[in-house]
């Protein structure tokens, strides 16, 4: 073993002490009335919502948006909200974090943290995982029979999304589930923030991070294609041409005017740059949630934004992709998806179908009133005046 190996091992074993000495420290400060709202690198999903709606109202706390993007940052400073760049002031910023009752995520909080030292300074504080919607597919824990146990990155996965406090549930049919992907007991029960914009016009804010314009001609028949993330090894189907030719097929025989874009999954985005001069495709990162109630047809394979879309009640037609880790049978949408499911390459059949009969209005408002107990229109305040009655205890004790 040489000089450098040594180093780097007495260097390894300082850090590890220090923030072993870090997490005693965050247990034991006192709390300040803060939460903390981390999400995307972009500034969208859950976890966006709701940190505005703290910001637009006085529930008794300080909400801060906690993000690496530094422009983002900087975009919400220059409007008067309260925003901190991780990038920066690291020992500022943990002298901050250690004061924290509450943090709230919407992806892993191994994702939005990144550093161990801040999941150090933040072992005192209470976490909130909203997650991004519920769908069909398997997380987590409860994947620990088909991955590989042996392996560290994997296990390391599970402890990090597992290392929450509180799960929004948005119906009772879902709370065995985030147990099994995540181990969470305590649950809080409201709708997806995300969905409020979908029942009504956005306010301003709502607007940054999002599209300047999803669609460009208001009287068109709007197609929204949103696949779930494409395999490493597998081609993106949603690149195809004649696919776009089979779905504008039924309506260019109707002499329909038609309007297809098509939204990559965020971890989709090495696709990009062979896309850049696609004028179908949009960007996988800004928040599309702003302009989703003006889609008039849903193609996805299952992605989560699915069961969103049922608060719009318009038609959705389901690309089928057996790779995706599904849930059993206790989950709602096994049994019965609220759209017609199809091979790809019959696409236009399925939109045949929708053109000439919705038959699925029926059971999009069955599945609807199961997958969401409470309306989504007052998600956000029925979840921030919970964080208004748990903080305070929080920062009693």
């Amino acid at each position: 073993m040489d000089s450098q190996e040594i180093l780097q091992i007495k260097n390894q074993l300082a850090k590890a002490e220090y923030e072993s000495n870090l997490r005693v420290v965050s247990q034991k400060k006192p709390k300040i009335p803060v939460v903390l709202f981390f999400g995307r690198d972009n500034f969208s999903d859950n976890s966006k919502y709701l940190y505005l709606d703290a910001c637009r109202n006085n529930y008794g706390f300080q909400p801060i948006w906690c993000s690496y993007n530094s422009v983002l940052v900087k975009q919400l400073l220059e409007l008067n909200l309260n925003a901190l760049d991780l990038n920066v002031n690291l020992a500022k910023n943990i002298a901050l974090l250690i004061k924290v009752p509450l943090c709230v995520f919407s992806i892993s909080p191994n994702e939005s943290l990144r550093i161990s030292t801040y999941k150090a300074a933040l072992a005192g504080a209470q976490k909130v995982q909203l997650w991004h919607g519920v769908g069909t597919k398997q997380l987590d824990l409860a994947l620990t029979d088909k991955g590989d146990m042996g392996n560290p990155t994997f296990v390391n996965q599970l402890v990090e999304s597992s290392s929450i406090d509180y799960i929004l549930s948005p119906a009772k049919t879902w709370d065995r589930q985030w147990r099994e992907f995540f181990g969470v007991r305590k649950i809080i029960r409201a709708g997806m923030p995300r969905n409020e914009v979908l029942t009504r016009q956005p306010f301003e804010h709502e607007l940054l991070g999002s599209y300047k314009k999803v669609f460009k001609s208001p009287d068109a028949f709007k197609i929204l294609w949103a696949p779930t993330y494409t395999f490493i090894g597998d081609s993106a189907h949603w690149m195809n041409q004649t696919i776009y030719e089979k779905i504008k097929a039924p309506f260019v025989k109707r002499k329909i005017k038609v309007e297809l874009i098509i939204k990559p999954h965020p971890y989709d985005n090495r696709f990009e740059e062979e896309n850049k001069n696609n004028p179908l495709i949009i960007s996988s990162e800004p928040d599309i949630y702003p302009y989703l109630n003006q889609v008039d047809l849903l193609i996805t394979d299952k992605s989560s934004i699915f069961t969103d879309f049922l608060h719009c009640n318009k038609p959705i037609v389901f690309i089928k992709n057996n790779k995706l880790q599904e849930t059993d049978q206790d989950n709602i949408f096994m049994n019965q998806l609220p759209g017609l499911e199809i091979e790809l390459g019959s696409i236009d059949v399925a939109i045949e179908q929708v053109l000439t009969q919705d038959a699925f209005d029926g059971i999009r408002q069955a599945l609807r009133s199961v997958a969401f107990d409470t309306h989504a229109g007052g998600a956000c305040k029925e979840i921030n005046s919970y964080f208004a009655q748990l903080v305070p205890e929080l920062v009693a004790n």
